[in-house]
């Protein structure tokens, strides 16, 4: 990343980036070092002082395993030819849009635009200055200009906290703050890009700033990890992180269409995972009353979105599992989702990659398609649910942050805008209660639960209690006692418990701590006892349960190596199925069957 300066670089990351022993103190830190030539404006952080890159990074040779490749940028480039940078095989970019309080990138908008007209998924970042304005300030300077737009192809907002460059007056290595104030002002930074985008914050650093200067602090662990080191691997992350997002592994690359050397960057995952970060699909849908996780009389129904964005039907017979491509021409955005109606039929649902609904659905003999009326205009992931007269309800957030309600009333498909207003984020959930009355709980961009439901008459819209804190999108469920259940990730990565008890709605954290991440499935058994799982920080899924007197928590078998948000069914016997996908890409069936809990890779 860059400083404002054209003509005098910061000291980034590049001069102090080594594995620091475990006797340095932040005290040896504090000297500044000697100034070291700078003739490259971009950020360097993995350059070992007073040498040389590599020659293989020097050359940009790509890590072996990563296949997926980007740049940064800044006005230390100049002018771009996003053309030729899209035709070299890069698919994402990052561009300073701003500095402090006081700087904007003049290149940025310039960058943005044109990065994603050639296809690019592209991401504004800000270089903090935390001696130069609170953090809240900071990324609302930032978030002003940096142009954040849901539209599945913009990366998360990113903080570039690292040291602070030469010549900028700032006090090294940490601002002159203490780590409890430096992790109090990240924390009022990434808060705050929350409240307004309902996106995680990428953090950009190296572990050899963010330990001294954050006290290893992990609290940022469910923020995606942007790390710097010019080396043949990343080498031990900085605290609280087990997994990064992108490696900056050199400053020396190539790229054609860029004039001179530039920052060279991998992802950690497959195009598909990117369109996620990109606020875009995971393979397997949120659970809902329909989910993308089915039960077809004793037989399990999965879709999932794959990496070519085409529809996979993955189902159990009985006996075995089988995979197949459904209409291999059309091209999914968003999360299919499913529901059995009651003539038998299969219902599937999502959003295509030209922001209109697509339905796909099984009549008991043939697989049939269309697109649903009303055009485009659709930003988020749909929930599905069926009424008593099984007409189909459906909902999602449309591109202009409102709620979009899609039904078929036996006859025809209809679309309406629901009242309310905009000011939504991340996708609705949505189920029916005995009085066929359609209840929807949604995220707004203030991190408050919003409560827009149906009472068979008009359309009303409430906020819920509890304030706001909230990061995740909702799973809702209706127990036998008609009461709404709903379960939703906190900004501090615990489980909050939303439910409406007859008379009054109610909140509160659920035991067992933080360390989750993603959005959670939510079921009711028959027993009435409400079954939720989760992704923990560490890949692992996590089982949290209320069996009628208390909650509890526990890590189901099988390891990590997750990546995307479970979906949730119950079987005749009532043992609980589970799918997710892995960080290689293949989908993760873990179920109990009675007496303990398994896991198995479901063919692709």
């Amino acid at each position: 990343m860059t400083d404002q300066f054209t003509g005098s670089r910061r000291r980034s990351l590049r001069t102090l980036l080594v594995p620091l022993a475990a006797s340095l103190a932040i005290a040896t830190l504090s000297a500044t070092p000697a100034a070291a030539a700078e003739t490259n404006g971009h950020a360097a952080a993995g350059r070992v002082p007073g040498t040389a890159a590599p020659p293989s990074l020097s050359a940009a040779a790509v890590p072996p395993g990563y296949p997926i490749t980007g740049v940064d940028v800044s006005n230390h480039q100049g002018g771009i030819n996003w053309s030729s940078v899209a035709g070299s095989g890069q698919r994402f970019m990052y561009a300073k849009a701003s500095e402090g309080l006081t700087f904007t990138d003049s290149y940025f908008a310039a960058n943005y635009a044109n990065a994603k007209a050639n296809g690019l998924y592209a991401g504004a970042y800000h270089f903090a200055r935390p001696d130069r304005g609170g953090g809240t300030a900071q990324a609302d300077y930032f978030l002003d200009r940096a142009r954040y737009a849901a539209d599945g192809r913009t990366l998360p907002p990113m903080l570039d906290i690292e040291w602070p460059w030469e010549g900028s007056g700032s006090t090294y290595p940490c601002y002159g703050m203490n780590p409890g104030q430096m992790v109090a002002w990240i924390n009022d930074f990434v808060a705050r890009v929350r409240e307004r985008t309902g996106r995680p914050t990428m953090i950009y650093t190296s572990a050899s700033w963010w330990n001294p200067c954050t006290g290893n602090s992990g609290a940022f662990a469910d923020q995606p990890l942007f790390v710097a080191r010019y080396a043949s691997s990343p080498g031990t992350l900085p605290a609280g992180w087990s997994r990064w997002a992108l490696w900056q592994y050199t400053d020396q690359a190539s790229v054609p269409g860029i004039s001179g050397n530039v920052d060279h960057n991998v992802f950690n995952g497959s195009t598909a995972d990117l369109a996620v970060l990109a606020g875009g699909t995971a393979a397997v849908s949120r659970p809902r009353p329909g989910s993308g996780l089915v039960r077809w009389g004793d037989q399990l129904q999965g879709f999932e979105r794959r990496a070519d964005n085409t529809l996979q039907h993955v189902w159990w017979n009985g006996t075995t599992w089988t995979s197949e491509t459904l209409f291999p021409t059309m091209s999914l955005a968003g999360r299919p989702v499913a529901l059995i109606d009651s003539a038998n039929w299969i219902q599937v649902f999502a959003r295509g990659t030209d922001n209109t609904l697509q339905h796909v659905w099984w009549n008991g003999t043939t697989w049939n398609r269309e697109t649903l009326p009303g055009g485009a205009g659709l930003a988020g992931d749909p929930a599905i649910s069926i009424d008593s007269l099984n007409y189909i309800q459906t909902v999602t957030r449309g591109t202009d942050g409102t709620l979009q309600h899609i039904w078929w009333n036996g006859t025809a498909w209809n679309r309406e805008t629901l009242p309310g207003g905009a000011g939504l984020a991340g996708d609705p959930a949505i189920s029916i209660d005995s009085a066929n009355w359609i209840q929807t709980i949604t995220r707004a961009t203030d991190g408050t639960l919003q409560h827009i439901w149906w009472n068979g008459t008009t359309w009303n819209r409430e906020t819920l209690p509890g304030g706001a804190g909230l990061a995740g999108d909702p799973a809702i469920s209706i127990d036998s006692l008609n009461y709404i259940q709903t379960v939703t990730r906190g900004t501090d990565g615990s489980l909050q418990h939303v439910w409406w008890n007859g008379t009054a709605w109610n909140r509160e954290t659920l035991p067992g701590g933080a360390g989750l991440a993603g959005d959670p499935a939510i079921s009711i058994d028959s027993a009435n006892w409400i079954q939720t799982v989760i992704r923990g920080t560490d890949g692992t899924l996590q089982h949290i349960w209320w069996n009628g007197t208390n909650w509890n928590r526990e890590t189901l078998t099988g390891g990590a190596g997750l990546a995307g948000d479970p979906a949730i069914t119950l079987d005749s016997l009532n043992y609980i199925q589970t799918v997710t996908r892995a960080t290689d890409g293949t989908l993760q069936h873990i179920w109990w069957n009675g007496t303990t809990w398994n896991r198995e890779t479901l063919p692709s």
